[in-house]
């Protein structure tokens, strides 16, 4: 059965979330329902942020972002695979480019460049430099 669901991030900057998404092809909509399958009961559910999939096929669902004192949370219906061909599964992908973010963002205030690369065996290099 399809449903919304809440996914464990540490998301803790929207700026920084959004831009991560809007990099991936994603828009950022305030006060909206996000995309669910018909028969979830969340479907309904404004949400403070909404991130628009840019697919619009079938089974191509947002995500709803609520801002609390501590953190995002994040809920989203993985049914019919959109939002894992996305982020990955449980949105590695989303989290790893937000977190490249936020280093690019903390270095860069102190006038260093961050570069990232891929290793042949797929792992990140990030190299920080003056």
């Amino acid at each position: 059965m399809s449903h919304t669901v809440k996914i464990k991030t540490q998301f803790k900057e929207f700026s920084i979330l959004q831009r991560t998404l809007e990099e991936m092809g994603w828009t950022i909509k305030s006060n909206s329902a996000a995309r669910a399958f018909s028969g979830d009961p969340n479907r309904d559910r404004v949400f403070p942020f909404v991130a628009v999939n840019p697919d619009t096929t079938q089974n191509s669902y947002d995500i709803g972002i609520v801002p609390t004192q501590n953190e995002l949370e994040v809920y989203g219906d993985f049914y019919g695979g959109s939002l894992a061909s996305h982020f990955g599964i449980g949105l590695a992908k989303l989290k790893t480019a937000y977190a490249l973010n936020v280093i690019k963002d903390e270095y860069e205030q102190y006038g260093y460049t961050v570069d990232c690369s891929k290793h042949e065996n797929g792992s990140l290099i990030v190299e920080v430099y003056k």
